[in-house]
């Protein structure tokens, strides 16, 4: 009976972290999050290729990487950090989120907090064995949710097909 309680206690904590993100409301002047397949330029910079919230499982090793971006509306120093769900277990993660145990997945990885001045980038890319399906990310700012970014990771359209191979 304590186990199936502190099981609910847990649940209902959960919930009110996701709750309050996904009720963030922006105002005109807010600072703004932009999400989609991104692309890193040979003097370092980023750019945003296309805005989406369906992006293709294409692995890393094709250069694919896609992310947000967040510019605050001030000059000002600040924190961000964010918290990313998958839909299931990865087979391995890698990047910031590499030091997490993969079943932490589908409850949620905290990326380390930066301290940063002016825009944030913030890449992703998928390994082998990453799931399809519907993901989250979360982006924390000075300690409050300013974005939950959802979208859906679908099969790459141009893997190859008939006699090639895919893999996941």
């Amino acid at each position: 009976m304590n186990m199936k309680k502190s099981r609910i206690v847990v649940v209902c904590a959960v919930a009110g972290l996701c709750a309050s993100c996904a009720s963030v409301r922006h105002a005109p002047d807010a600072d703004s999050v932009r999400f989609g397949v991104i692309q890193k330029h040979a003097d370092g910079t980023w750019s945003l290729v296309r805005e989406t919230t369906t992006i293709p499982l294409r692995l890393r090793a094709t250069g694919f990487s896609f992310g947000y971006v967040y510019r605050p509306s001030h000059e000002n120093e600040y924190t961000i950090h964010d918290v990313s769900y998958m839909p299931s277990a990865p087979v391995t993660l890698t990047g910031e989120i590499g030091t997490h145990p993969v079943e932490s997945a589908i409850v949620g990885m905290k990326t380390p907090e930066f301290a940063m001045q002016g825009e944030h980038w913030m890449e992703y890319w998928f390994d082998e064995g990453d799931p399809l399906g519907n993901y989250r990310i979360d982006v924390v700012v000075n300690g409050r949710c300013v974005e939950s970014i959802r979208f859906t990771v679908v099969q790459d359209e141009e893997a190859p097909t008939n006699g090639g191979t895919v893999r996941r």
